[in-house]
């Protein structure tokens, strides 16, 4: 923080383990240190808390419902979530579309047919998906960053990306990484410091973002009209003007959201 943030030194992260889930701050990851170090950058001096949360016996989503559940016991619940679930009680939650593109290897299904594939829980209807961008004038679409179209479920989803190349500090050392898991506290960050200034205007918080972003907050996001997401052994989906399926609506621009929040 020192280097890149220097106003922040005195920031800290609260480390929260639910359900026997891990940590030791003797052996960090890359993982963890990429999303709270951006996650602590972009929405200083908003506390951050990492969630660590056991999974069970099976690789299964069941770790969401334990995680899920201590949330909803809290007295006072966080108003912005990156998961790298809650609207109708004011908090935005925002989860990473993924890092594969439309899909791994040849997304052949059981008839034959090639299908892609976007991954949950971005797919659900009521969390706002993020992806991810590359490049700067022109921003493009990043060409791993999944996206797609939530299948049977009636909802849109969103994909709002956020840079796709990340610096971050492990051991006093600096590393290069990338991945939308990045860019979703990269955006959540925002949405946080937004969410902060509705409070001290004694408004409430944005709550369930997609209604707002197809709506009013459209203006206030940056259309990404080049690049695409291969994969299944294909070119994937292909940015164009408006919305499309691999950079969604576009780049949050936190200064013209301000302008016009509710």
């Amino acid at each position: 923080m020192s280097i890149y943030r220097s106003d922040g030194t005195n920031a800290a992260i609260s480390v929260v383990q639910v359900n026997g889930g891990g940590y030791d701050p003797t052996n960090p990851t890359t993982e963890a240190n990429l999303d709270t170090q951006y996650a602590m950058a972009m929405a200083y001096p908003t506390p951050v808390i990492f969630y660590s949360t056991g999974r069970g016996p099976a690789d299964t989503t069941d770790y969401f419902v334990s995680w899920l559940d201590y949330i909803l016991m809290q007295g006072d619940i966080p108003r912005t979530i990156s998961i790298s679930i809650l609207g109708v009680l004011g908090v935005s939650v925002l989860i990473a579309t993924g890092d594969d593109g439309v899909g791994k290897g040849d997304c052949v299904t059981d008839d034959g047919s090639v299908r892609f594939y976007s991954q949950f829980p971005a797919t659900c209807p009521y969390v706002t998906a993020v992806g991810g961008t590359t490049n700067h004038d022109p921003e493009i679409a990043a060409s791993i960053s999944g996206g797609g179209f939530s299948g049977p479920l009636s909802t849109p989803r969103l994909p709002g990306p956020g840079p796709l190349r990340f610096m971050i500090v492990l051991k006093g050392k600096g590393y290069l990484l990338s991945g939308t898991s990045a860019s979703t506290p990269i955006v959540a960050g925002i949405i946080s410091l937004l969410n902060d200034y509705l409070i001290s205007q004694g408004k409430v918080t944005l709550g369930f973002l997609n209604p707002w972003l197809y709506g009013t907050g459209m203006s206030g996001l940056t259309d990404i009209t080049s690049g695409s997401n291969p994969g299944c052994n294909t070119n994937g989906f292909s940015a164009i003007e408006g919305w499309d399926p691999v950079t969604g609506l576009g780049t949050l621009d936190f200064q013209r959201l301000l302008l016009i929040l509710p």
